[in-house]
């Protein structure tokens, strides 16, 4: 019987450190997922600049964020600029930011403190 080789690698895949839970006995893969709930502060809400700010922040995650109105059921993809825009958050609404990915942390800390403060605007 011959044994298996493990597959030779470049050295240019990006390799993830996977997340392991066990749930009745099987070791399933998961990602870190993470959720929050923030009031948009700054003057005019979600407009254009801000949403450009973020979806430019959000495309340089490698995590999925979303977007949307709090208690409501549509999410933007916060890396599409019209998608956030979209959802048409007014000042003084509370949105519930979604991030998964292996840089879930690093991202939904990002967006946070982008959101704290008003986008930089």
């Amino acid at each position: 019987m011959k044994s298996r080789q493990p597959a030779q690698r470049s050295g240019n895949e990006r390799t993830q450190t996977p997340i392991w839970s066990k749930h009745e006995g099987y070791a399933c893969l998961s990602v870190m997922e993470l959720e929050c709930a923030v009031e948009i502060t700054n003057k005019y809400g979600l407009h254009a600049r801000a949403a450009q700010r973020l979806s430019q922040l959000a495309n340089r995650c490698q995590s999925t964020i979303t977007i949307s109105k709090l208690g409501e059921v549509e999410e933007a993809d916060a890396k599409s600029i019209l998608s956030l825009m979209s959802l048409g958050v007014p000042k003084g609404e509370t949105v519930r930011i979604r991030v998964c990915g292996g840089d879930a942390e690093e991202a939904m800390a990002a967006v946070v403190d982008l959101v704290h403060h008003d986008f930089y605007e």
